[in-house]
């Protein structure tokens, strides 16, 4: 009996130890505070990417350059409220009022109300409400335009945005009509807290824009006046930020407990935890927006996929080809804990 027990019992070699399941939690609630409080300083911080278009500004120089010096019709845009707001399908509607203040004769209605919004489409335009207001003429239009903005995800899903809404009139030139306003002439009254942001900040630019109509001629342009309305906007709630973050981080925490359970279901454990983590990209797919280059989702869905990946690999090893003693295992979770930590720490805060 002796004999054969010692002959079927497993040597010290063959023994598999497994991480003991308080050192997984200790791992996982320091990985997680450490990067939740990465991204909690990252949400605080607001950076916008957008670029505003090109606008000349008006200067002496080119008031020469124009031969003579053009009337000023004062601008102002008054948004009442966004019907849609959609920064992720980069969808837009409001209505308001667009307004101006001029001298009596600079200019006719007719003229006047061919305005546009670059990049829209105005769905209504009312007739012209006149008033005189101090020798001018105070002229104001109700619309509801529907526009689009060109916007940059790179930071999807921390990301702030920079929305710039061109208003232009490509019937007039700058050497007749020059458009003059302000940020107190700009107004948003509209809240978008509902859709899961805030304004920030507000800016208005003046000048005119140049449409080259012959690319071997330079001289051949379009000169037209224009105002930029900018608006800033960063994100209200994280709503969608937990949806994406939050399955990944609990995919990757529950793949690294296969070094504390039995083989069979360890292994069983860490491939369904890549199937799943595959199967979630559709998820993100669709709550993120649609663009040609990553974004910091894309990254981090990337880096995730990674560790569980060398987590499954480093299980595949321990189970079938080597016996991995415990330290070896503890530092192996240290190393996958760090390298997740220091590269979505570094996404957050210098990629982004």
């Amino acid at each position: 009996m002796n004999d054969n027990s010692t002959l079927t019992s497993p040597t010290p070699s063959t023994i598999r130890e497994n991480v003991p399941p308080l050192f997984q939690i200790i791992m996982i609630l320091v990985s997680f505070t450490i990067i939740g409080s990465t991204l909690y300083n990252q949400l605080n911080y607001v950076a916008y990417h957008e670029q505003q278009p090109q606008l000349e500004i008006v200067t002496p120089q080119k008031i020469a350059e124009f031969g003579g010096f053009p009337d000023i019709v004062k601008v102002g845009l008054y948004i009442d409220q966004f019907q849609k707001f959609d920064l992720i399908k980069n969808e837009f509607i409001f209505s308001g009022i667009i307004w101006f203040l001029v001298l009596p004769g600079i200019i006719s209605l007719e003229t006047l109300q061919k305005f546009e919004f670059q990049q829209s489409e105005i769905l209504y335009l009312s007739p012209p409400n006149v008033e005189l207001k101090d020798q001018e003429l105070l002229i104001s239009y109700n619309i509801r335009v529907k526009f689009t903005a060109p916007l940059t995800y790179i930071d999807f899903p921390v990301d702030d945005h920079r929305i710039n809404l061109v208003f232009a009139h490509q019937f007039i030139t700058p050497a007749e009509i020059l458009f003059e306003s302000s940020r107190s002439s700009f107004i948003v009254k509209s809240e978008v807290n509902s859709f899961g942001w805030t304004l920030n900040d507000r800016e208005v630019k003046t000048g005119f824009m140049s449409a080259n109509l012959d690319s071997t001629d330079e001289s051949k342009n379009h000169n037209f006046p224009a105002v930029i309305f900018s608006m800033d906007f960063s994100r209200f709630g994280t709503r969608q930020l937990i949806s994406i973050l939050l399955p990944l981080l609990l995919i990757f925490y529950i793949t690294v407990f296969c070094f504390s359970i039995e083989p069979l279901t360890s292994i069983g454990l860490s491939t369904g935890s890549i199937t799943a983590i595959l199967a979630y990209r559709f998820v993100i797919e669709n709550l993120s927006p649609k663009s040609g280059y990553f974004m910091l989702s894309d990254y981090l869905f990337f880096l995730i996929l990674s560790a569980c990946f060398a987590t499954f690999f480093f299980n595949i090893l321990d189970v079938f080809l080597l016996t991995i003693p415990m330290n070896i295992k503890k530092m192996v979770l240290i190393i996958i804990h760090g390298f997740v930590i220091s590269v979505s720490a570094y996404l957050l805060l210098y990629l982004s």
